[in-house]
């Protein structure tokens, strides 16, 4: 009874009769079922792990066997895997064939990985090949899994190629790129999801596999990346965070029911204090905006995410603080009591807009 609740609970909300518009209950309620068992969570973990073990398995026998020794031979059954693989997931909602078929996606994309490597190319022109490919094949796959891991092939190989030409610099504006791409999602999902498009489709995997790439982008800005005044790339990518940030807040005000033009400048410059130390911390904005545009879409695996996010950014930020150890102390105690009062003062100013 699980999905008759909700959908009665949905046509409730939106002001809904089955004598006012027509609308096949069964068909829906069957649709709602068919999602809740093909796309648990644990369903998609148990997918892609068995999916990875099984690529390694056949692809270790195939080179056992020395059927794999030359790059053509390589390619040839590389994209034989990828095209099976995409050819059984439109063919079968079957799960041990889902299973396959994301076996032999990894493994068709690894195969062919190792090809173009055999092939002298670049590193950047061999991800820049393979992001291409794995961004055409999402128009022809339907399975969460597949089109979740083609994303993040995409997404992925874009960012290596990035980092493998020397471009590294632009990863400061890649990132926030996938930042106004998320929150477009996130605020506009009712519309995406509502229009029955390719897109509306494979709305729910590109949503999580795009969230994952940009924590996992994020988390790259870290890296070996020092507290300098004078990095100017952070600063601009930081600053794109604290524009998406303050976006989201003006839609958080409005689910909230937030009204008062006091409360919310307020509110504004609360979190105007509140970002401005993380000029030159892109992740912890970033991290930032993740937790706001999650609460905003009731996502709470990417609020979930988005605070462990903040805390990893966080901790990294004032390990890189090149001041003494004492001086971090400080810090961090001025910055535990300015959250503390922060706090208190999002309390008082929410009962107040409750009277």
């Amino acid at each position: 009874m699980k999905s008759r609740l909700n959908f009665d609970e949905l046509t409730q909300n939106l002001g809904w009769s089955e004598a006012a518009h027509s609308f096949d209950r069964q068909a829906i309620e069957t649709e709602f079922q068919e999602r809740d068992e093909t796309q648990s969570l644990p369903i998609k973990i148990l997918s892609i792990f068995g999916g990875l073990m099984a690529s390694s398995t056949f692809t270790g026998f195939l080179f056992t066997f020395g059927i794999l020794e030359n790059r053509i031979t390589q390619l040839i059954f590389g994209l034989i895997f990828l095209t099976g693989s995409i050819f059984f997931s439109r063919k079968t909602k079957m799960l041990l064939l889902d299973t396959i078929a994301v076996s032999g996606l990894i493994l068709g994309f690894t195969l062919i990985g190792l090809a173009l490597e055999d092939y002298r190319l670049s590193d950047e022109s061999a991800l820049l090949i393979i992001c291409i490919l794995a961004t055409v094949s999402i128009n022809f796959v339907r399975n969460y899994i597949m089109t979740f891991i083609l994303v993040l092939i995409a997404c992925g190989t874009l960012l290596a190629a990035l980092n493998q030409a020397d471009w590294d610099n632009l990863s400061y504006f890649y990132v926030p790129a996938l930042g106004l791409v998320l929150a477009y999602l996130y605020i506009k999902e009712a519309r995406i999801i509502s229009k029955r498009d390719f897109f509306s489709i494979r709305y729910n995997p590109i949503r999580t596999a795009l969230t994952f790439c940009l924590i996992i982008g994020l988390i790259y800005l870290t890296l070996d990346q020092k507290f300098i005044l004078t990095n100017y790339y952070a600063l601009s990518s930081s600053l794109s965070f604290i524009v998406l940030c303050f976006v989201a807040l003006h839609y958080v005000f409005e689910k909230l029911a937030i009204s008062n033009k006091r409360t919310i400048v307020l509110l504004y410059l609360l979190c105007l204090c509140c970002l401005l130390p993380t000029l030159f911390a892109p992740a912890i904005s970033g991290a930032i905006f993740l937790i706001l545009v999650s609460f905003l879409a009731n996502y709470k695996t990417g609020f979930v995410l988005g605070i462990l996010l903040l805390l990893y950014a966080v901790s990294r930020f004032y390990y890189d603080l090149e001041i003494s150890l004492l001086n971090k102390s400080i810090a961090m105690m001025i910055s535990g009591a300015f959250f503390i009062i922060l706090y208190f003062v999002s309390l008082k100013l929410s009962r107040h807009e409750e009277n």
